[in-house]
């Protein structure tokens, strides 16, 4: 696709190591609550949707099928809504086409009907996995982003932001 993307070296798979270039790279913004709301009719930063402790994530998956169903569990649990109606609809997503970037990372994305706040979560996988990637390189960075149906307006600036701040050569090495 033509993103830019670096690919990361793999020195830093211990899972200690990546966090603190995480949390700094993108922001210490926790999920947005009633406190801290985040105005869906402008372009978001990157910061805004991933919040550095809740929103990044070591996973160990077997495939794909595991990786959107731990998404999804995340997800439901962190929304307090089923998990079925989450995974269902990234599991639509994906079979309209893999969400695949190319490069080791991913970006599964749905709209959710009635939710109020966009969430996002950032998975370091500790191996990389097979994900319909147009160039055939396994998935081990994946950012997951669900968005309210009602606030169309934002989602596809949120998506062109986060593919933006991928294109930085840095980013997924320290991530």
């Amino acid at each position: 696709m033509g993103l830019g993307l670096a690919r990361r070296r793999r020195e830093d798979d211990d899972p200690a190591v990546g966090a603190a270039p995480a949390a700094a790279i993108l922001g210490t913004l926790g999920r947005p609550g009633p406190e801290k709301e985040v105005s869906l009719e402008k372009p978001m930063a990157i910061a805004d949707l991933f919040p550095a402790a809740e929103g990044i994530l070591t996973l160990t998956v077997a495939n794909k099928t595991d990786l959107i169903e731990q998404l999804a569990d995340r997800a439901a649990a962190r929304l307090g809504r089923p998990r079925e109606e989450i995974l269902e609809a990234l599991q639509a997503r994906e079979r309209l086409g893999s969400t695949a970037l190319g490069r080791g990372v991913a970006m599964p994305h749905t709209r959710i009907e009635g939710l109020t706040q966009p969430l996002a979560i950032l998975a370091r996988l500790t191996r990389g996995i097979e994900f319909d990637a147009r160039d055939g390189e396994p998935v081990d960075l994946v950012f997951m982003v669900l968005w309210p149906e009602d606030a169309s307006e934002g989602f596809l600036p949120a998506l062109s932001n986060i593919c933006k701040v991928l294109r930085d050569n840095q980013l997924p090495r320290q991530l």
